[in-house]
């Protein structure tokens, strides 16, 4: 029989930093990954299970890079890609375990799942599926007609967008609703034409797909992606010969054939809206002509332009705000001297530029075998300039085997943090440090990460601040390819009143109501509950008890029934569904504003549901 051990602390008593909140157990026997992250769920649309809300899906991918190659293989001994997804208290929802194909990219979609991305190989064809957080199983699959599908990026109306790259026809904007219904949309286009000059009339021609990136959401909505397209013109030169097995010969030479290349900044509105195509000025031809839907990221440059990021080496390509190519920086000029293969970089926008964690392989012995040694590093550019800001950061001493480090966000007041399987680390940070973690470890809320010791677990530590950038994030935590949240901050709120007329001509403590009130519907509405603020008194013998007697009631901001099961048939608990908005920095305790979380813990406890 197994033992448990549990430690209870005091209702007001902090709990140590580092304190084990709980763990799974291991039952597959290959130990914690070198290669994992813990994603966030997200869900717009409440549960019938709040126990079976899926809240974390630990993501082990089941990868390493090995020293022979940069290229990523499964885990001796053919370790599978492994999810398990738990409730934010720990229990395990749902388990999914493959191997064979790698997925280049597994992200949480908006309603409770994942979304996973298949390049193509072995024979088989790229494809997109989605996994039930709660169930394991694949609701959806989309499957590339002859294309090459890009990383997704997750709308926060919870449609999975993706390009579909062709060799012939037209390139794809893919659009999938929740429901796997998938909707799409040629891309911008090139031509090519032939002209025969000569007695056998060879004239041809037709559409050529253009190449395209990946898509990114916009913090306003707007997905948003980069194309090139090549109008081409080829003549020849024709002539009557009956010994060739078409009964003409051709004559033609390189100085025949010419093109024109055209790249555009391709946007969407909305999913019901139609493609904006703005070409783009380019006349010092940085953009390249030719790449793969897996070529580049694409992440904002905090001044309302983009930066096309290349995926193994550091690079960065601008388009500003105008739609002007305003500068490229490559491997060389941010790494110069630096003979190692690069085999991976990350970025994320900071507040003090953009950084690049870049992960290669140097080569110390030829003879009589080969022998390698593992590097990270860390960059940082300017977004605007695209100009190196000092020199790359080595992360830790060269190792025998890769340190499987990624870079995890950017930290207030500049710098960033990465880690990996044993080590974390933090680059030009003016904030604390005291939260860094190993164990591939992620944080998901105040004081809380999560990740693995041997097993899933969730560890109490310190708080990280996050940069308040519009892509703080590399990955893991936040929507794919879509902009980092910020934090809600009381100067943020009065700029977002401003913006929408809210508190027009009001001052003072009138001004901060209003705003206040707003805020609060505003979030009661997000979770589909009514906006208009309950006035009911719900009872609280606990809060009666804690204030000696001062206050006995709550009145939550909402209150509402709860439904359990769909009609007809279900089941209904009337005043058991209680909100209140608050807008703290830090935790709230149990004796906040005296004692009212106890007091609706304690109304909540005593309600029909209880």
């Amino acid at each position: 029989m197994g033992k448990a051990k549990v430690t209870v602390w005091g209702a007001e008593a902090d709990i140590p930093s580092g304190t084990t909140l709980w763990s799974l157990s291991d039952t597959s026997d290959f130990g914690a990954p070198k290669r994992g992250y813990v994603l966030r769920a997200s869900s717009n649309t409440a549960d019938d299970d709040p126990a079976r809300s899926p809240a974390l899906f630990f993501v082990d991918e089941g990868t390493e890079y090995f020293d022979h190659g940069t290229a990523l293989s499964r885990g001796v001994p053919n370790r599978p890609t492994r999810i398990r997804t738990t409730t934010v208290d720990g229990r395990q929802v749902s388990e999914v375990s493959f191997g064979g194909r790698i997925p280049r990219q597994i992200a949480a979609d908006n309603n409770g799942g994942l979304v996973l991305v298949f390049p193509a190989g072995n024979g088989q064809p790229s494809s997109i599926e989605r996994i039930d957080g709660r169930s394991g199983d694949i609701t959806w699959e989309y499957v590339a007609s002859s294309g090459f599908l890009s990383d997704v990026a997750i709308h926060p109306d919870g449609t999975v967008y993706a390009t579909e790259d062709h060799i012939t026809g037209h390139a794809l904007l893919v659009a999938i609703d929740r429901l796997g219904s998938a909707q799409t949309r040629s891309l911008p286009h090139g031509f090519y034409t032939q002209i025969d000059y000569g007695e056998c009339a060879w004239y041809a021609g037709g559409d050529t797909p253009g190449y395209a990136t990946g898509p990114m959401i916009r913090e306003d909505g707007t997905v948003v992606l980069v194309t090139v397209t090549r109008n081409s013109w080829r003549t020849v030169t024709t002539y009557v010969d009956s010994s060739q097995p078409l009964g003409c010969r051709e004559y033609t030479g390189p100085q025949d054939y010419t093109f024109t290349d055209t790249a555009h900044l391709v946007e969407l509105a909305s999913r019901d809206g139609v493609l904006i195509k703005h070409d783009l000025s380019d006349p010092s031809r940085l953009m390249p002509v030719r790449f793969t839907e897996e070529s580049y990221y694409l992440l904002p440059d905090g001044h309302g332009g983009l930066l096309m990021a290349t995926r193994r080496s550091p690079g960065l390509t601008r388009i500003d705000s105008e739609y002007h190519l305003s500068g490229q920086v490559t491997v060389a000029d941010l790494m110069p001297n630096d003979t190692t293969v690069k085999y991976e970089t990350e970025y994320v926008l900071g507040e003090d530029g953009v950084y690049a964690l870049v992960n290669s392989r140097g080569t110390v012995q030829i003879f009589p075998q080969y022998k390698y040694q593992f590097i990270s590093s860390v960059v940082r550019i300017d977004p605007e300039t695209l100009s190196p800001t000092g020199t790359p950061t080595r992360l830790g001493e060269p190792t025998l085997e890769p340190a499987h480090l990624r870079l995890r966000f950017a930290l207030a007041g500049g710098g960033v943090y990465a880690n990996g399987p044993v080590s974390a680390y933090g680059v030009n940070m003016t904030s604390s440090t005291d939260f860094a973690a190993g164990g591939n470890a992620t944080h998901v809320a105040s004081g809380l990460w999560v990740g693995w010791s041997e097993a899933p677990s969730a560890v109490t530590g310190g708080e990280p601040a996050v940069a308040q950038t519009r892509w703080a994030y590399a990955g893991g935590l936040e929507s794919a390819n879509a902009p980092s949240p910020r934090l809600l901050t009381t100067t943020r709120l009065r700029e977002l009143a401003a913006e929408r007329g809210i508190g027009v001509g009001m001052t003072g403590i009138r001004l901060n109501q209003q705003i206040g009130l707003s805020f609060q519907g505003t979030a009661i509405w997000s979770l589909y509950q009514r906006e208009d603020s309950n006035s009911f008194f719900l009872e609280s013998p606990a809060r009666r008890d804690f204030t000696a007697g001062a206050v006995n009631n709550v009145v939550p901001d909402f209150l509402g029934n709860y439904v359990r099961g769909t009609r007809p048939g279900s089941l209904i608990f009337p005043n058991s569904v209680l909100s209140e908005v608050k807008a703290v920095a830090g935790m709230i305790s149990l004796s906040y504003s005296r004692h009212q979380i106890r007091g609706l813990i304690d109304a909540a406890n005593l309600s029909p549901l209880g």
